[in-house]
């Protein structure tokens, strides 16, 4: 600590080092004229230096969101760092307490598949201002596309203390927000040039079906971006003929539920890809009652082979 002596005064200035990490240190100055500083305790003035812990606090967002195929999710993200001591934002931004926003957990889960770790190709964390300031802005964007629909994704955001560059570890819980995101099935949002025709091909289907849900929208026509299109119905397994209602291993099949709407079991696997995943599989393909199947039921009478299933 440099001392400077004037008239027998002295100052001493101390600097907070981000190696010091965020603690309370204390402090002791000895007037040693004539005597060792042990000699003269009188002489000792001792003071408590709080080096303040940043606390970032990220704004709360929805617990719960409901998307679709190829529908834009947007996140809005907001975090502010006024210390543990909750200083005035012209103090912490003087005293060079800065903060970002970055992704935590992206996991992914179905009624088969425990939750575990996920990457999507689409998912983008973007700065809406500076990466780095105090306050910040980010906006989470994602639009999921094929093959991501019937899971359900708990995305997790942090905010990430900075001092002179370097990161340092915050205090509290409020640095970190979380949200469920559940794809629906059967839905989806046009993308540039989609039409119903070439829609019901991609999904191994026919126009008819298809159109049968989206009356008000052109056959053929390009529709807009983003215009939402309903692809067929999403049934709900119910028990089998002869079982009792909760009993979940009493059931229908995967080939009752296919007959049942004229299609077969690849078409079924095809439209949901939780059941298609290898987590479905492992569990003997078995579905329970009261789950939701995305099917596109076959309209032409004369291709379909219609079944009861039992009902």
């Amino acid at each position: 600590f440099p001392a400077a002596a004037a008239g027998g005064d002295a100052v001493a200035r101390v600097t907070a080092l981000v190696s010091m990490g965020t603690r309370r240190y204390t402090v002791c100055f000895y007037g040693v004229y004539g005597y060792l500083p042990e000699e003269n305790l009188r002489s000792r003035l001792c003071v408590l230096v709080h080096v303040l812990g940043p606390r970032p606090e990220m704004n709360p967002i929805p617990a719960n969101v409901t998307t679709a195929l190829g529908c834009p999710l947007n996140v809005s993200l907001t975090a502010l760092d006024l210390t543990e001591a909750q200083l005035p934002i012209e103090v912490v931004r003087e005293k060079g307490y800065l903060l970002s926003i970055v992704m935590g957990a992206f996991t992914r889960r179905s009624g088969y598949r425990e939750e575990g770790a996920y990457a999507s190709r689409g998912a983008l964390l973007t700065p809406d201002t500076y990466p780095v300031n105090n306050s910040v802005s980010y906006t989470f964007r994602w639009a999921p596309t094929r093959f991501e629909e019937g899971f359900t994704y708990r995305l997790c955001f942090e905010a990430k203390g900075y001092i002179d560059g370097l990161t340092v570890a915050g205090v509290g819980d409020e640095r970190e927000v979380c949200t469920e995101v559940t794809v629906e099935r059967c839905r989806f949002c046009a993308t540039q040039g989609t039409t119903l025709v070439s829609l019901a091909s991609e999904w191994r289907s026919d126009w008819l079906t298809v159109w049968s849900g989206n009356h008000g929208l052109s056959l053929f026509d390009s529709l807009a971006v983003e215009t939402p299109i309903v692809l067929g119905p999403v049934s709900r397994v119910g028990p089998a003929g002869g079982c009792a209602l909760g009993e979940p291993l009493c059931v229908e099949s995967l080939q009752t539920l296919a007959r049942r709407y004229g299609v077969t079991v690849s078409d079924v696997l095809w439209w949901n890809p939780d059941l298609a995943d290898e987590s479905f599989a492992a569990s003997g393909s078995i579905l329970r009652s009261g789950q939701d199947v995305c099917v596109l039921p076959n309209t032409c009478v004369s291709e379909a082979h219609i079944d009861s299933g039992g009902f």
